[in-house]
């Protein structure tokens, strides 16, 4: 089947790091025997003109490339910065995406369906496509579709279209299912698809060598993740402090973003800046090392549609954190596979936190457990083995 798959998110070399669990699901339907092309617009950028480091990124994409044998296109579109611009940017996206695919068709590809990684704008970027090419589209929604768009000026009239016209939608959690019935109603055609693990990337790291930021004779804690509001890292530095005048500990975060300097002022004014290190956006690769040789994963994220960082952290046999009612509770049994915690709760993560870091064994059951759970229930092969079959139905 050929197989046009439409991302905004996908690795380029330019940003080897961006979208890479698209870029997994595509390999293993490519595997299956499916003909994949990877359509990736990436934003317009002026020459010359001296830019941020995420902008300066996007113009130096290549306007192809290929990504461990998938060919990939990164046409240039119109994108406008800041809140309340995506229905304007999805409008511009769709002649694009059909300039795109015409393009591929040009070359001999002639797609049998467009699967579009979010409702926006790749979900309804692919609709002119769709009409022109008389194909069905398989749209996958994420967190920020059902999460942030909805409270944008303009896009809730086409999240619905876009909703309405695909033959198939994909959400990868039950947080996200409940949001999805609760705006677009009930569907026979929408199913619960969790992501997969890259278990031969993850285990190539177990034996590496310890990073220079993990000092293994304390306690190391670890984080990974954007350094957003929502993804709670204030409140682990709370639940940190709190046991720091009875226990030793590291504290490494990895990821970046704006809360960066107000975390380290944090850390700082509590008293723990010599425990706490940022490490900034490393290559998935060097966080399985970091994961593999730390003892506990916390993120306590009270805005986490699945959390691929969590299922990561468990497969290297970390005993791992969130917040009830989000995302990790499709695979986080609380005491069996991880822990649960209140959202915006430091006293209640810190009890748990001194639990597990003053029993290494309990450490050592719970972080097994959770490998063995995560090995049998996500797997990209099973990943694509399900969507495989949504789109042998909608062709």
């Amino acid at each position: 089947m050929n197989v046009v798959v439409l991302s905004h998110m996908y690795p380029s070399p330019a940003k080897p790091v961006n979208g890479v669990f698209v870029h997994r699901h595509v390999r293993e339907l490519s595997k299956m025997g499916h003909d994949v092309r990877v359509i990736s617009p990436v934003p317009w950028t002026p020459p010359h003109l001296p830019l941020p480091e995420k902008w300066s990124a996007y113009r130096n994409t290549p306007d192809k490339a290929s990504i461990d044998g998938v060919p990939v296109r990164y046409p240039r579109h119109v994108s406008f910065p800041g809140a309340n611009t995506q229905p304007l940017t999805s409008y511009l996206y769709r002649h694009v995406v059909l300039d795109a695919v015409n393009d591929l068709a040009a070359s001999g590809f002639v797609p049998d369906v467009i699967c579009a990684n979010t409702l926006l704008p790749d979900g309804f970027g692919s609709i002119r496509a769709a009409n022109q090419y008389d194909v069905p589209v398989v749209t996958t929604i994420h967190g920020q579709s059902l999460q942030v768009f909805p409270d944008q000026v303009g896009c809730m009239p086409l999240l619905k279209r876009t909703a309405d016209y695909s033959a198939h939608v994909i959400v990868n959690s039950t947080k996200l299912e409940n949001l999805a019935e609760e705006y677009f109603g009930p569907s026979e055609h929408r199913s619960t698809i969790p992501y997969g693990l890259p278990f031969d990337e993850i285990d190539a790291a177990r034996d590496c060598t310890p990073p220079e930021e993990v000092d293994i004779s304390d306690p190391t804690l670890v984080s990974v993740g954007n350094l957003f509001t929502k993804k709670g890292h204030r409140y682990a530095l709370r639940a940190l402090a709190s046991l720091s005048s009875d226990l030793d500990f590291d504290y490494v975060l990895i990821g970046d973003g704006p809360e960066r300097e107000r975390l380290a002022d944090e850390a700082n004014e509590l008293g723990i800046a010599d425990s706490v290190t940022f490490v900034g956006e490393i290559p998935n690769q060097e966080v399985f090392k970091y994961l593999w040789h730390s003892d506990v994963f916390v993120l306590p994220s009270y805005q986490e549609a699945f959390g691929v960082a969590y299922i990561e952290a468990m497969a290297c046999e970390l005993p791992t954190i969130g917040c009830s009612g989000e995302g990790p509770e499709d695979f986080i049994e609380h005491g069996e596979t991880g822990f649960l915690v209140p959202p915006e709760d430091p006293d209640g993560l810190s009890d748990v936190l001194r639990t597990i870091l003053l029993d290494t064994d309990y450490q050592n059951e719970i972080g097994q457990q959770a490998r063995a759970f995560v090995e049998r229930e996500y797997t990209w092969k099973r990943n694509a083995e399900r969507v495989s079959e949504i789109l042998e139905t909608v062709v």
